[in-house]
């Protein structure tokens, strides 16, 4: 140890000291102890919650309206799939046949690109024909389905394994006059629309069994539908997931950091509403309530690291294709030049924006990817996932550097830098680094030098001296408004001559007040110091860098808005809230991991949906004892102990074992 020791360089016993000193002050006990004021917190709440909805459970399990929708998907579940064939091929033929006679009939109006859609309908149901078997058998013996609703979207398995047990049901003669209604409708609905439309009632149904899914397609689908339709899906699943509650079949937590959260959006819904006209407001104040609630309901359903998982797969999926978009506008736009018949569909010098209205706002939602792309490169262990990891951080870097976002390539820097240093504690020296040399820099090169770093790419419309005196020159505007330009009656034109401000917080303190800026700082306090408390609990670096990937991502989308507004649109903030609640999601899930002891839990009787742990408080007290099942082996001697556990499916990390086992080793050690 001392030969180790004596290898250390001068600065590596000078940072070891200083990261010890830190840790014992005042300052350092209070990033990193989060856990002893979150378990006073939670024990309060605990003391004073009450078991409420019991009447509405009631009206919910005895509703008749309710539990037909059961036995309808059922129905529709066991048609052959030959019978959908059969709706769509007369669905996409009536509307081929239309188009000939559309000069014919007047009131029927069938363009060439409904024409085109038809005939690939038709086309697409001809594999659809030659298939008898039911909806459902087909689902679980398609690898295909079965990886997407099951393994990712994570649908219920056992709906259709009892659809497929029950047989196939006739549906063929209702599928002619069915088809042939979808595609006459087409005068009034688009058939991609109808399709849309039956994807949503499906997806509506499958929630309100799991809610789960929602949460996964809400995450999914945030950077491609409209903000107002993602509140939308977020305030149905919020809905479906308190029914689950109400019946007892799921738990709703409200702990510590969570308070924070509710009190900071609250704030700044409270004071962003113009009172001299409210009703200009209510779109603001229905989107903030709503990403209130997405809080609640990511950080609770997210209770596993294969739920924890799919959110984040359905994160970088997501931005995958919105970076694969914004690489194929920008080369689709060089292209362009060349051909005047695609400048009207690539017009020249136009942003490059991707699924969102500028590319400002798509550099900063690529900036949120990039940490949990590198995270999956790290974290994974076979050279396939690595090497997927890298292709996506690849594409994510092109496409940010495609933006020309200055301020995006200071979030990538950050971002970058904050997940190496998680993962290996020496990069902090690179941190150093950056953080002193680089301004040293700035000041001792020559002015020359200066002037042809920032001349290249992106970097030669970004001034430094430029953005401090902007930032300076604005503030002194927005002080003369302590609670905020929407409560003085002032519109953000009339205020600084523009619509936006380009610093976040700058815009935080111009449209919320110092009030609503100060419960922001906290929040982002509060989330630091959450993160941090795990950090230095964590076992080993690849969980300390998994559960600080969101902590990354959000630092270096603030430091993108020190530059730039990033809330530019709603999307943005929801993402924030977002990983906010996966982060802490992930924290839970590592707490609990841990080896507990608790009460005794009856196997046979415990619901389904309700974890192990608050199922454990309505028996016995008595001796249990808990194995991690990612980490348990199947030695010879507990092979009859495994053979008796069961699996719960919310609770995939623990198994309880009974007491007879345990009676049994005392016997034999005696």
């Amino acid at each position: 140890m001392e030969n180790r020791q004596r290898k250390k360089s001068v600065f590596d016993r000078f940072l070891i000291w200083l990261l010890t000193v830190l840790q014992r002050s005042f300052i350092g006990r209070f990033f990193t102890s989060y856990d002893k004021a979150n378990d006073r917190f939670e024990r309060i709440v605990k003391e004073t919650r009450h078991t409420n909805g019991k009447g509405f459970a009631s009206f919910v399990e005895k509703n008749r309206l309710i539990n037909c929708v059961p036995k309808i998907v059922q129905f529709l579940m066991r048609v052959p799939l030959r019978d959908y064939g059969i709706m769509m091929f007369m669905s996409g033929a009536v509307v081929t046949v239309l188009y000939p006679i559309n000069d014919m009939i007047l009131f029927i109006n069938v363009t060439f690109d409904m024409f085109v859609l038809g005939a690939a309908i038709c086309v697409a149901s001809i594999p659809l024909l030659f298939s008898s078997r039911s909806l459902a058998a087909n689902v679980l013996t398609s690898k295909l389905f079965c990886s997407i609703l099951f393994d990712f979207l994570g649908m219920d398995r056992e709906g259709f394994r009892v659809a497929a047990e029950k047989g196939k049901v006739n549906f063929a003669t209702f599928s002619f006059l069915i088809g042939a209604s979808l595609g006459v409708a087409s005068y009034f609905v688009l058939p991609t629309n109808t399709l849309l439309i039956i994807l949503a009632l499906v997806l509506a149904y499958s929630t309100l069994r799991t809610p789960e899914v929602g949460v996964v397609v809400s995450i999914l689908l945030l950077p491609f539908i409209h903000i107002g339709i993602t509140c939308i899906c977020v305030a149905y699943t919020f809905v479906c997931y308190m029914i689950k509650v109400s019946l007892g079949k799921r738990i709703f937590k409200f702990e510590y950091f969570d308070l924070w959260i509710s009190a900071t959006i609250l704030i700044i819904t409270v004071t962003g509403i113009n009172y001299k006209n409210p009703l200009s407001s209510l779109g603001d104040v229905a989107i903030n309530l709503t990403i209130m609630l997405s809080y609640f309901l990511f950080a609770n359903l997210i209770y596993s690291k294969e739920y924890f998982r799919r959110s984040v797969v359905a994160f970088t999926t997501s931005s995958l294709i919105v970076s694969i978009i914004a690489i194929i506008q920008a080369i689709m736009g060089k292209v362009a030049e060349s051909f005047d018949v695609l400048q009207k569909v690539f017009p020249l010098n136009s942003e490059i924006a991707a699924t969102f209205e500028s590319s400002k706002v798509l550099a900063h939602f690529i900036v949120v990817a990039i940490p949990f792309a590198l995270v999956h490169m790290i974290s994974e262990k076979s050279d396939a996932t690595k090497f997927g990891g890298f292709l996506m951080s690849a594409l994510f870097i092109v496409a940010l550097v495609l933006t020309e976002s200055p301020a995006g390539l200071l979030g990538l820097i950050v971002g970058v830098l904050l997940i190496f240093v998680f993962f290996k504690k020496r990069a902090i020296y690179l941190l150093f680094f950056v953080l002193i040399a680089v301004p040293v820099l700035y000041f001792a090169l020559p002015d020359s030098v200066i002037n042809e770093i920032f001349s290249w790419g992106s970097l030669s419309s970004i001034s430094i001296p430029g953005e401090f005196i902007y930032i300076k020159d604005n503030f002194l505007n927005v002080i003369k408004y302590p609670f905020g330009i929407n409560i003085a009656g002032v519109s953000m034109v009339d205020a600084f001559g523009k619509s936006y401000i380009d610093s976040l917080p700058l815009q935080i303190l111009a449209k919320y007040g110092i009030v609503g800026a100060l419960m922001f700082l906290a929040l982002a306090i509060m989330f630091v110091r959450v993160t941090l408390s795990y950090s230095v609990k964590a076992k080993n670096e690849y969980r300390r860098v998994n559960g600080c990937a969101g902590l990354c991502s959000i630092l270096a989308l603030l430091s993108v808005g020190a530059f730039a507004n990033v809330w530019i649109d709603k999307k943005i903030f929801l993402l924030f809230v977002t990983i906010t609640a996966l982060s802490f999601a992930y924290i839970k899930i590592e707490r609990e991991e841990e080896l507990v002891l608790v009460n005794y839990i009856d196997i046979s009787s415990a619901s389904v949906d309700v974890p192990l742990k608050e199922a454990a408080k309505r028996k016995v007290p008595t001796r249990t004892s808990y194995v991690h099942v990612p980490k348990a082996k199947k030695s010879t001697k507990n092979q009859e102990k495994f053979a008796e556990a069961k699996e719960f499916t919310n609770t995939q990390e623990l198994f309880a074992i009974k007491r007879k086992f345990i009676d049994k080793e005392e016997k034999e050690e005696e």
